[in-house]
């Protein structure tokens, strides 16, 4: 019964981590404000798919964001698609075009005109973002990143019904032992997550890089303005600050490792 359970609840969460991927414009947040896709952007994005050597690229939809990030979803050997989602900044070609948008940067309303001027990336830059999601769809990254949690969550239970054995006479150390795999289990889970991660975008970087050296200067453009709006933008809260770089620390690596992996290509 307890391996019935085991294997029912293991599905249920590789379910709802494939659930995005599965049916992408459902695993769309509800609250992302899209702008009006150019015809230019989607004629980019099928170029970009020849290159890379991507099939069927009629089923990527792309979306652009009002944010600062990209992301993908899905895959084109699923039956409902990909979609990938491309920041807002790929559109603002003069300072009017970002003052027209009314950006806003954590909450912190932008003004300055030198600031202003950092949120206009070079095509070079764009077609670099473009690239990076479009390796992900490639390496069928969401697989791997989906299987972390039903896989340690089977192998906790297991280790469950382990201590229920060895501790049978003793409902103390079968707690503790729980106690003990639980976070054991909790802490693999985090620390495997972000090493998958590392490894998909770094490789990720290096793939949208080598398509020629023009997609290399972009991806060496886009960490410097990663940077650059860290620098002027972080929360000066000490906690906050933290809580932010841990945050991001397991959900992308530092980008000072990026920058300095895209440059290494250079020489």
């Amino acid at each position: 019964m307890r391996i019935l359970t085991t294997s029912i609840i293991a599905t249920g969460l590789l379910t709802y981590q494939l659930y995005p991927h599965l049916f992408p414009d459902g695993g769309r947040s509800s609250y992302a404000s899209q702008l009006q896709v150019k015809q230019e952007t989607t004629e980019s994005v099928k170029s970009i798919c020849q290159k890379l050597g991507i099939s069927k690229d009629h089923k990527i939809k792309v979306y652009v964001d009002k944010s600062f990030t990209a992301g993908n979803l899905g895959n084109t050997w699923l039956p409902n698609g990909a979609i990938i989602s491309l920041p807002c900044t790929i559109y603002f070609a003069t300072i009017k075009d970002v003052e027209n948008s009314k950006i806003a940067f954590s909450n912190q309303r932008i003004e300055s005109k030198d600031v202003l001027q950092s949120f206009i990336t070079s095509s070079d830059c764009n077609n670099f973002q473009m690239a990076h999601e479009l390796a992900h769809l490639k390496s069928n990254d969401f697989i791997s990143r989906s299987i972390i949690i039903p896989a340690f969550y089977v192998i906790a239970s297991c280790g469950f019904m382990g201590c229920n054995k060895i501790f049978i006479g003793s409902k103390f150390l079968r707690g503790l032992g729980k106690v003990i795999i639980a976070i054991a289990a909790l802490s693999s889970i985090v620390l495997t997550k972000a090493f998958v991660i590392y490894i998909q975008e770094y490789k990720a970087d290096q793939t949208a890089a080598c398509i020629d050296p023009s997609y290399l200067s972009g991806g060496i453009e886009l960490m410097h303005k990663y940077l650059d709006w860290d620098n002027k933008f972080s929360n000066k809260n000490s906690t906050k600050l933290f809580l932010t770089t841990m945050f991001n620390r397991l959900s992308h690596p530092p980008v000072e490792n990026r920058l300095q992996r895209l440059l290494n290509l250079q020489e």
